[in-house]
């Protein structure tokens, strides 16, 4: 392994290497590290190859030098490693703090390109996609935060005026440090900024491509759907408004009823959005929360948020298109949006009927998610990946006494029940001596054990 290196020194061994081999986790923080890295290695013009997957012989048998990203650099003796803030060789430029930093390896490739003077649309983006993830969907309170004052002011529903002006968050930083429901460190704050005046400067104010920082609707997938689909399919609106039912008629009924008191029609709300008139768009921006989000345009008909984008490479994973997901984030024809869009939508399906039936033994919840054909053979770590945030979501939101929970995914593996958990006695007791896997597998009969070894630590 190399030593650890600063931004220039790293920079600095790049130049020096006539050919690169990049070698990433499938992971959508380890891609978008990768676009930046590409974005990097093409302005220097350094021949590269890219590879997914473990492959420490390759990088070992590599005449030039080797970049890992979200690898342990346990594997990767002599490469560059982008990889958690321990098990890394470069240092940060912006040295996040906080609890969990699965964007790591992308705030480390930002940092390079920061101090390569090679901040790009390229390196913008996948920046973007991570941050949006990572810091605003899954730790902010930011998603439809009107619900909970419609119930402590609802004279004030009836004055649009004031409902636009409570519902934007014109201030991200000060939304975040009022809203996050876990702290967001000052460096991810000042991270975000850095984002936002590096695309104001990379933007003419003539160009039309490009990314650009502007107020948006607050609602999840918005351009790939109807409002209705949109609303049935965001986790955070659902779990805001408690749209999780046994049965399927009460959730959207409980939607209807919802666009109904906004004075949003069921014609109107089973449109798809981009074609809605600007008139019903305005609607719809009077009655729901916006704040100010990164888009991407391409021409006159295209805009794509970060969340999309990065659902989108999600999706190319589950399909096994590992090369796909790679090159979505800068593609400009062929986007597959809708595809990816239902995609999320039949997780989120899934997930709105197992929380629906979620079990609880003591203060630990257990979900069991039964996974259909279409998705059997896809990557389980990217199911996990997604819906482990999801979890998270429900517990923090609804849940707040609860300190730990079960994923089993039954249908992934023939004969046996993937396990997900974030209880470290449980892994600790059921997992294989070296699996490097962030679940593992038991046999269906086992499951029950289990169970009952929680009932009996319940009672303790």
């Amino acid at each position: 392994m190399l030593c650890t290196q600063g931004p220039a020194e790293v920079l600095s061994r790049l130049r020096s290497s006539t050919s690169i081999r990049v070698v990433l986790a499938e992971t959508p923080a380890s891609i978008s590290a990768a676009n930046i890295i590409a974005s990097i290695l093409h302005r220097e013009t350094i021949r590269f190859e890219i590879t997914f997957g473990h492959a420490p012989d390759i990088c070992d048998n590599t005449e030039g030098l080797c970049i890992a990203i979200g690898l342990s650099n346990a594997e990767y003796a002599n490469s560059i490693v982008l990889n958690s803030r321990a098990d890394s060789t470069v240092r940060s430029s912006f040295e996040c703090t906080c609890s969990i930093c699965e964007m790591y390896p992308c705030i480390l490739a930002y940092s390079l390109a920061k101090e390569a003077n090679c901040v790009s649309k390229e390196a913008i983006w996948p920046m973007a996609v991570c941050f949006e993830f990572y810091r605003i969907f899954t730790k902010t309170n930011l998603m439809h935060e009107e619900h909970a004052f419609e119930k402590e002011n609802k004279q004030e529903n009836n004055n649009p005026e004031r409902i636009t002006k409570r519902g934007k968050s014109k201030n991200l930083t000060e939304s975040i440090k009022n809203n996050s429901q876990e702290i967001i460190c000052n460096e991810c704050l000042s991270l975000h900024a850095d984002l936002v005046i590096e695309a104001e400067k990379k933007r003419l104010s003539t160009e039309l491509d490009g990314i650009h920082y502007v107020t948006r609707p607050n609602i999840l997938l918005l351009n790939s759907t109807s409002i209705f689909c949109a609303l049935l399919n965001d986790a955070s609106f659902i779990l805001d408004n408690k749209i999780y039912h046994k049965d399927k008629k009460a959730e959207f009924a409980r939607i209807h009823e919802y666009l109904a008191r906004k004075g949003i029609s069921n014609e109107i709300a089973h449109e798809k959005y981009t074609n809605l008139s600007y008139e019903t768009k305005k609607l719809v921006s009077i009655n729901f929360p916006e704040r100010m989000c990164f888009i991407r345009k391409i021409g006159h008909n295209t805009e794509i948020s970060p969340i999309e984008s990065f659902f989108l490479v999600c999706y190319h994973l589950l399909k096994g298109s590992k090369i796909e997901a790679f090159l979505s984030m800068s593609r400009t024809n062929d986007l597959q949006m809708e595809e990816s869009a239902a995609l999320h939508h039949k997780l989120v399906s899934m997930y709105r009927e197992c929380i629906a039936n979620a079990k609880r033994i003591g203060k630990v919840f257990i979900f069991r998610i039964h996974v259909p054909r279409i998705l059997s053979s896809t990557s389980i770590e990217i199911l996990l990946h997604i819906y482990r945030y999801y979890f998270e979501m429900f517990v923090a939101k609804r849940h707040r006494d609860a300190n730990g929970m079960i994923v089993m995914m039954e249908g992934c593996i023939e004969g046996k029940v993937a396990i997900y958990t974030d209880i470290y006695a449980i892994m600790n007791r059921w997992k294989h001596a070296g699996q490097t896997t962030r679940y593992f597998a038991i046999d269906r009969n086992e499951v029950s054990k289990l169970v009952d070894s929680l009932k009996v630590d319940a009672v303790y």
